[in-house]
């Protein structure tokens, strides 16, 4: 699969959102062990203040925050029209590098799924570590590599293979393989950093073919899609990992 741009990124981004509304909650709703990874993604959250949701896709989140006002923010009007579909507001269609609210309004700014394709990223984490205030806490859901099982990972080969490519790759990659110092640079102070496996229920061919179309395949072609697509609608009856990382953080104290 051949290299791209940041600008290509951008406009591959914004055109899947638009197209594919609420994929990837479709995809993360049906991954669970004891719990689903929204579920683990909220368990450092114990607010009692406004929340903001950073990228909000479809704001599957909303439904599980037991707060009085939890804002979603996203750039994408067909994610944030499916949002207020299912009752999710309030709702701003902005960008997360210049979100419009004021400093120190939020108790806990989650980010699902989101920081692994937010250009640019330092603004975001900056906007972040703003809007927080003192004593908040800043919680992220992102795409990771491992852990994985042996045959998770003889699947994710032939998908590979189908795709012809060497692996899932997002633009902030690099960046995030040492979140410290990436975060200490915008104010925030990294206090956990872990990784879970949750295993999706193939339940037929349908959730497989779903699953390929939620991931970000911006060098892909048609075919290579459907030649993954095909891959994957062969684990009917079986599961996929989905490995997952959960980055926990609060704002640096000055002085």
């Amino acid at each position: 699969m051949r290299q791209v741009t940041d600008a290509a990124w951008a406009s591959y981004v914004q055109r899947f959102h638009d197209e594919r509304a609420g994929i990837t909650d479709a995809v993360l709703q049906g991954a669970s062990d004891d719990e689903s990874p929204y579920q683990w993604a909220l368990q450092p959250v114990a607010a009692h203040g406004r929340v903001v949701d950073l990228a909000c896709g479809s704001a599957p989140l909303h439904q599980l925050l037991a707060v009085p006002v939890c804002v979603g923010i996203d750039r994408s009007p067909a994610e944030l029209d499916l949002a207020a579909s299912s009752g999710a507001g309030p709702l701003v269609l902005a960008d997360a590098g210049s979100i419009p609210l004021a400093a120190g309004v939020a108790a806990v700014v989650v980010g699902s799924m989101s920081l692994q394709i937010l250009q640019p990223l330092g603004p975001a984490l900056a906007e972040v570590a703003r809007l927080l205030r003192p004593d908040g806490v800043f919680v992220a859901l992102l795409p990771a590599s491992r852990p994985l099982s042996f045959r998770d990972r003889l699947r994710y080969a032939r998908l590979l293979v189908a795709l012809r490519c060497r692996g899932l790759g997002y633009p902030n990659d690099h960046a995030l393989a040492r979140p410290v110092s990436l975060f200490a640079e915008q104010g925030l102070e990294v206090v956990s950093d872990e990784r879970r496996r949750f295993p999706l229920a193939v339940a037929d061919a349908s959730v497989g073919e779903t699953f390929v179309r939620s991931l970000y395949l911006p060098g892909g072609t048609f075919k290579q899609t459907e030649a993954a697509a095909a891959v994957a609608r062969r684990w009917s009856g079986q599961e996929i990992g989905i490995p997952l990382r959960r980055i926990v953080a609060r704002p640096c104290l000055s002085g």
